[in-house]
């Protein structure tokens, strides 16, 4: 996000995204946590991150000026994984904003995130809609191995 921020929020405008959790946001690299809004005018939209102090992984949301007053709730559990809760209408909206540990982490470390994951998805209750955005950082193969319905068969190699 550092120094790329106008353009991002510029983007998301352009292109009429009222909440961004994925590419532009994953590795946010910001340290500590905070809020922000970014841009100008009608192209305003609002950054909420949480960063690690050795600024090396981060999430955050980039969400639309127009949704703000909608915004129920942030919780950043770490900075692998935030919470935005968002009122749409009448109904409480969660977004997920995860970003895995990649290739080269130990188990340890991969085993904690999805405990974290397990426990947040958990602690959802079941009338709120749950979207997961982010980089999960996971290997496709093109077996669908009893995921029908959910792994569309579109991976890359044919062993997992």
């Amino acid at each position: 996000m550092s120094g790329k921020s106008a353009e991002v929020v510029e983007t998301l405008c352009r292109r009429k995204i009222d909440v961004c959790f994925h590419c532009s946001v994953q590795e946010t690299r910001w340290t500590g946590s905070g809020a922000r809004v970014m841009g100008k005018g009608m192209s305003r939209h609002k950054f909420f991150w949480q960063g690690c102090k050795d600024g090396n992984a981060g999430v955050g949301f980039l969400i639309s000026d127009r949704w703000i007053d909608w915004n129920v709730d942030v919780k950043r559990v770490n900075e692998r994984i935030m919470c935005l809760k968002v009122l749409i209408s009448d109904m409480l909206v969660t977004c997920i904003c995860a970003y895995a540990p990649q290739t080269g982490r130990s188990a340890e470390e991969k085993d904690s995130f999805w405990d974290q994951m397990n426990s947040v998805t958990g602690s959802i209750p079941a009338l709120e809609l749950t979207v997961v955005g982010g980089d999960l950082n996971g290997h496709f193969c093109t077996n669908v191995d009893g995921y029908d319905g959910v792994h569309g068969g579109y991976g890359f190699g044919e062993r997992c």
